[in-house]
């Protein structure tokens, strides 16, 4: 985008969704690989889903177990 600005090339509609959105694409997969690999994120993820979103914590608990077999990292 920098190069727009000092007029060396015309981004288009493509190249401007793909510079701003791949931060945000990027920031949602470190999320799911520090989910299905650190047990201290899952259990910070389990009380703000208790607090704020209401839901049960073996629902979270689910979920982490699913994501851990299908990753195939067994930790506890």
């Amino acid at each position: 985008m920098i190069g727009a600005n000092f007029d060396l090339w015309q981004p288009n509609n493509i190249i401007t969704s793909l510079a701003y959105s791949t931060t945000g694409f990027l920031s949602i997969c470190h999320m799911i690989v520090n989910f299905m690999n650190h047990s201290e994120y899952r259990k910070q993820i389990e009380r703000f889903a208790k607090h704020f979103i209401g839901i049960h914590s073996s629902t979270v608990q689910t979920i982490a177990r699913r994501s851990r077999k299908i990753s195939g990292y067994n930790q506890h």
